[in-house]
């Protein structure tokens, strides 16, 4: 069952005014979807994290990580259907939903006054996508250094890696510009209009991703940047894999610590394994990336 569209309209046209600072004048048409049972579920958090409102972002988000925890995981949920929706579905995550929804719920709390789901609506909008635009496919950030990229610049996160002693990382990011037939909504690029031209601004999306240095720690540096890490910390899982960036994320809990949506265990879960212990179990983990909520 779906929400009423007027109740949702109505609760974001406050908040994409107040959170929308520099983005383009006018109205923004903007399809949005979710269920009974997760806008409920959002309410329900909102409610429970505005009694620690006065907390910082990062323990906000650890807060709101120990009530997903045991949430099942299920991949794809955004590419479900055909026509580009903001998608929000916290009854099931995988690993990027469940740390975005982590902070976006965490900003919405933040806003000032009692939050509702319009608020954190309009901050899964600006998080998710460029402009505050969710028209088509490719206005969605698909790769997470683009991710960390934009919400770096909204100024909500801080890339801390080369803090930590990240070095550069010599891997071009090209997986979807090169590989359209893996993604429902590209593999038709040679005879849709519509894809085609998705395709077109994926591939000046890693251009300009690849014009900046990709930085990364190595996996055998871990442990010594671990004491420079901080609870609500976002942990990127940077792959070997050709053309792609970051293969998982998670938040770091300290101590060597990590919650996450793991696709292992069908859900969110508090790690068992170490970062440095769990990073060696996984070849194809070559290292990590820290980005910082802002306080």
């Amino acid at each position: 069952m779906k929400l009423r569209p007027f109740l949702i309209a109505s609760a974001l046209s406050l908040s994409f005014a107040a959170c929308a600072q520099g983005q383009p004048s006018g109205a923004v048409s903007v399809n949005y979807s979710t269920t009974q049972e997760d806008s409920l579920l959002v309410v329900e958090m909102l409610s429970d994290l505005s009694r620690d409102r006065d907390l910082p972002v990062p323990d906000l988000m650890l807060e709101t990580g120990r009530m997903l925890l045991g949430r099942p995981y299920v991949a794809g949920t955004l590419d479900a259907s055909e026509k580009e929706s903001v998608g929000i579905y916290p009854t099931k995550q995988d690993c990027i939903i469940f740390v975005e929804t982590c902070l976006d719920l965490a900003l919405a709390v933040k806003q000032g006054g009692e939050p509702s789901f319009g608020d954190f609506a309009g901050q899964v909008l600006l998080s998710r996508y460029r402009d505050g635009r969710a028209g088509r496919y490719s206005d969605r950030i698909h790769y997470t250094t683009e991710w960390i990229r934009h919400n770096e610049a909204r100024g909500v996160l801080r890339d801390i890696t080369v803090e930590l002693g990240g070095v550069p990382y010599d891997h071009p990011i090209d997986y979807m510009g090169t590989h359209p037939d893996a993604y429902a909504h590209l593999r038709n690029a040679d005879s849709d209009p519509e894809a085609a031209r998705d395709l077109v601004v994926i591939r000046e999306v890693e251009a300009r991703l690849n014009a900046v240095p990709m930085t990364y720690i190595p996996k055998d540096k871990v442990p010594e940047c671990l004491p420079g890490m901080a609870p609500g910390d976002i942990i990127c899982f940077v792959t070997a894999v050709k053309g792609l960036d970051i293969a998982h994320v998670g938040l770091y809990l300290g101590d060597g610590r990590f919650m996450h949506a793991s696709s292992a265990r069908k859900k969110v879960v508090e790690e068992e394994l170490t970062l440095p212990e769990y990073l060696g179990r996984v070849r194809n983990h070559v290292g990590i990336k820290v980005a910082r909520p802002d306080k």
